[in-house]
């Protein structure tokens, strides 16, 4: 098993804002509490389409929990099923908004994901706290475990390159942080209802 951890410092998002934007976005309009996305590729007309997503909501008038998860089917081949893939991404927004403020005791991560791969199985948890100067201090967890003969191959290849793994692993975030520092701000400072209309 491979362990990656780093905290990153995020601008706030305001509740009140988020569930204006939200609701003025999507769930008022079209009352969903479900959405699937298929992307085919060239092969025949009725064959399993290489990527599909669902994205599921609980409550569509205020949400509080959303679910994504994608999945990715490979062509034909002796290797295909090594690109093949499953993820999903859970965010329970309830948990979200009181472990930032700090109203309710911590119940679990409110964002967690799972990725599968024929060699590989990855596990994320992020742990958000508010700062005394109200931003948000994000802790991101990663467990890598591997599969079939991936519990073979992961030890030796952390031994050989564990740390360029951490480090790009360290980066990803920082740069991640960076680039939602510099733009939630002025998002933020917006109208919801001008935002849809640059979304749409």
């Amino acid at each position: 098993m491979a362990r990656f951890q780093h905290t990153v410092t995020l601008f706030p998002v305001p509740r009140r804002w988020f569930e204006s934007f939200v609701v003025v976005i999507h769930w008022d309009r079209h009352r969903r509490t479900s959405l699937d996305i298929t992307v085919r590729g060239n092969d025949p007309a009725g064959s399993e389409p290489p990527l599909s997503c669902r994205l599921d909501l609980k409550t569509a008038e205020r949400p509080q929990q959303v679910k994504l998860s994608v999945r990715l089917k490979a062509g034909a081949g002796a290797w295909s099923k090594y690109a093949e893939g499953y993820a999903e991404l859970h965010l329970d927004l309830g948990r979200l908004w009181s472990s930032v403020t700090g109203t309710a005791p911590f119940k679990g991560p409110a964002l967690s994901g799972t990725v599968k791969q024929t060699l590989v199985r990855a596990r994320v948890t992020t742990i958000t706290r508010s700062t005394h100067d109200r931003f948000w201090r994000v802790t991101v967890r990663a467990r890598v475990k591997g599969r079939s003969i991936g519990r073979l191959l992961l030890p030796v290849v952390m031994t050989v390159a564990g740390r360029r793994a951490r480090t790009s692993f360290v980066r990803a975030l920082d740069d991640a942080a960076r680039k939602w520092n510099g733009r939630i701000p002025e998002l933020v400072r917006s109208d919801p209802s001008r935002l849809v209309d640059r979304v749409f």
